[in-house]
């Protein structure tokens, strides 16, 4: 039923567009960036209403059914507005040969536009593949514990009945991870969509969205396809100055190869973006101790970390409505969105929450609609509780006894080590910095040092030079500058949640917005030094310093593309396919397995059931308290306690290689002597039932 699914994503779509004469009430928005922001919202808002009414039907194909009917409803009131819009769509590409210059740009732009988006995807599918060989589904190296959690994830949301949202991987507790576009998914899988097209298709819509209206935005102010196309290529492809180990490394080949560059561009030994040994990345990026821990965007955000790509969609929405709505008291309106974006991806909410306090004081200092700006965060606040609420149920925020602890004082991000306590003190050990500069200068390279430029330049006596010469420019690039400084200044005060590593996916909304300012400085510099006559200098240091800023980054994602099938791993072989299906067939759809640790068990994540403890890594980085249900089974394993089972309200305990490495000594002889439910003995897969009766 592919087919429904397409129309269950068009109807979302003509939902975006009815809602979005609600938003723009002042037809602000440009025609293409009204159908992106339409596409975007429209997806956003229509599973958000699937998912109410899913919950409160507590049937999935109820709220699909109930929300489509609504969502047509109110398509066909706004039909005359709809129909309006795409007849301004057909005559401005129609006409658009009328005028040579903006022929020439749109053409221009298409292409670049399309360059970024044709790499990105290379990258994206690469997440996740089938592998005709194996007769299996399989995930790249970076993100392939992640592709499991989502797989489960997804497949709990499709077979929930009666429909909840709950953990796959820690039972009968609430879903704390960001899961609408899992929730995406589900619906497509629903629909009998098969899974890579279910997994991928909210994945490629929002991001195609989210990059074309980046797009789009930097074109508004710069006029310039190939300065857009250049915000583009540092937000997407940007890096730090890890290219220094690929110029050792050709060094390093040129002692056993003929033809050193070449051998290291198709074998890479290491993430030119990833050298660290505490995170890790290739084996040999492991062992180095460069501490460069900023991934390039394209493989660390905006690909198997799913919920970041929906986050990356909806910061661009709002920094476009917000701005266009900034003096306008109907901002008001913009809150229903940013309200929604919780349940979205939660750093892109909170990056979103310094930014928008940082945007209030700004409109209290310039006395410019300050009074709208206060009920946008009341709207923002008051639609945002519910789910603030139900993603923070079972989180431990203070502290827990897995170690996690959110809202950290620690000074530098990643820049050290600190001992217990020390807010600013560093330990000694080798692969760490002791100046929180340098480490900015190796992870964020050429945009920090842009960025920062342009901030020195505003505070001292810069801001009428610039603003003199693109006044529209400098008043949007000083708009951002201000909530960009904030979440800078405040990722590198705190950390927001038990692994601090995490704290990147807050760095990169700081990221979005000091790409506009890098780019903006060196447009300034190029008009500045076209007046003298020294244009050919300026654009000459302006493509160095892009090249610069992103060439690491190009570098880790040709190795993604061109090592396509080195890099990924299976999930499972046939023996646990095979389960997988007859837990499908023989199982109601809550119920609840007892496993080992690995990400990839198969209950969860091919059949969609729930795990009494899943891998708790993924546990202990949303500050849940696994310990209890950790000593739990090793009392129903080692001492036998079935009661302790049944209390726990566990159904089944699948004893593999896995559940034996994972909670060492079970005495297997036991539990084969009990309700086996499912063997395969060659394989050593017993599944017990546990009878409670």
């Amino acid at each position: 039923m592919l087919y429904l699914a397409l129309v269950f994503l068009v109807t979302q779509f003509l939902f975006g567009l009815a809602l979005i004469d609600f938003f723009d009430k002042k037809n602000r928005l440009f025609l293409f960036e009204k159908i992106l922001v339409a596409l975007i919202v429209g997806e956003i808002s229509g599973y958000l209403l699937t998912l109410v009414f899913s919950l409160l039907a507590k049937d999935l194909w109820l709220g699909i059914i109930i929300s489509s009917v609504l969502e047509l409803a109110f398509i066909f009131w706004k039909n005359k507005f709809i129909r309006d819009v795409f007849l301004a769509a057909y005559y401005a590409v129609k006409n658009r040969n009328f005028n040579r210059q903006k022929s020439r740009n749109f053409i221009v732009g298409a292409c670049l536009v399309f360059l970024v988006i044709v790499v990105w995807l290379a990258v994206v599918f690469g997440v996740l593949i089938y592998d005709q060989n194996d007769s299996q589904i399989k995930g790249i190296l970076i993100g392939w514990g992640d592709g499991a959690y989502h797989l489960s994830m997804i497949e709990r949301l499709s077979v929930a009945s009666p429909f909840e949202v709950t953990q796959p991987i820690f039972s009968n507790s609430p879903l704390t991870y960001p899961f609408l576009i899992n929730f995406a998914s589900a619906i497509l899988l629903k629909f009998n969509s098969g899974i890579l097209f279910a997994f991928y298709a909210p994945l490629v819509i929002l991001g195609l969205s989210g990059i074309m209206l980046f797009f789009f935005i930097a074109l508004r102010f710069f006029k310039s396809p190939w300065w857009a196309f250049a915000v583009l290529l540092i937000i997407i492809f940007g890096s730090g100055l890890g290219f220094w180990q690929f110029f050792q490394d050709i060094k390093t080949a040129s002692a056993t190869s003929s033809y050193p560059i070449t051998e290291t561009l198709l074998n890479p030994p290491h993430d030119y973006t990833h050298l660290d040994n505490r995170t890790g990345g290739k084996p040999s990026s492991f062992d180095s101790t460069q501490n460069i821990v900023w991934i390039v965007p394209a493989i660390s955000f905006l690909s198997h970390q799913r919920s970041f790509v929906w986050g990356f969609a909806m910061l661009a929405v709002l920094i476009l409505l917000l701005w266009l709505y900034r003096d306008d008291f109907s901002i008001w309106r913009m809150g229903f969105l940013a309200g929604l974006v919780p349940l979205v991806h939660g750093h892109t909410f909170l990056s979103l929450a310094i930014a928008g306090l940082a945007w209030f004081f700004w409109a209290v200092f310039k006395n410019k609609n300050w009074k709208g700006w206060i009920l946008f965060g009341v709207v923002s606040a008051l639609v945002a509780v519910p789910s603030l609420l139900f993603l923070n149920q079972g989180m431990h925020f203070i502290g827990q006894n897995t170690g996690g602890m959110f809202f950290k004082p620690q000074f530098g991000w990643m820049t050290c080590e600190h001992a217990p306590g020390s807010w600013f003190g560093c330990l000694p050990k080798i692969g760490t910095d002791t100046n929180a500069f340098i480490f900015w200068s190796k992870n964020f390279g050429m945009n920090f040092w842009l960025w920062s430029l342009f901030l020195i330049l505003s505070i001292f006596g810069g801001r009428k030079l610039l603003r003199h010469l693109n006044e529209n420019l400098y008043d949007f690039l000083e708009w951002i500058l201000v909530p960009s400084f904030l979440i800078f200044a405040l990722s590198n005060l705190f950390i927001f949640q038990p692994w601090e590593f995490d704290n990147n996916k807050v760095f990169f909304n700081w990221w979005i917005l000091a790409s506009f300012v890098s780019v903006g400085l060196l447009y300034y510099l190029v008009v500045a030094l076209t007046k003298i006559r020294l244009k050919y200098f300026a654009v000459a240091f302006a493509v160095v310093a892009i090249f610069l800023g992103t060439f690491a980054g190009i570098l880790d994602v040709q190795a993604r593309i061109f090592n396509f099938k080195k890099n990924h791993f299976g999930y499972y072989n046939d023996a646990q396919f095979k389960l997988a299906e007859w837990i499908k067939g023989n199982t109601a759809p809550n119920s609840v397995f007892l496993v080992g640790t690995s990400p990839t068990t198969q209950p969860a994540m091919l059949a969609g059931r729930q795990l009494y403890l899943g891998y708790t890594g993924w546990l202990w980085t949303q500050g849940i308290d696994y310990l209890p249900r950790e000593k739990n089974i090793k009392e129903i394993l080692q001492d036998k306690n079935l009661k302790l089972a049944c209390s726990e309200r566990i159904d089944y305990m699948l004893f593999d290689d896995d559940l034996a490495n994972s909670y060492k000594p079970i005495d297997l002889d036991f539990f084969k002597n009990l309700d086996v439910a499912y063997k395969d003995e060659s394989s050593n897969i017993f599944l017990i039932k546990v009878n409670c009766d």
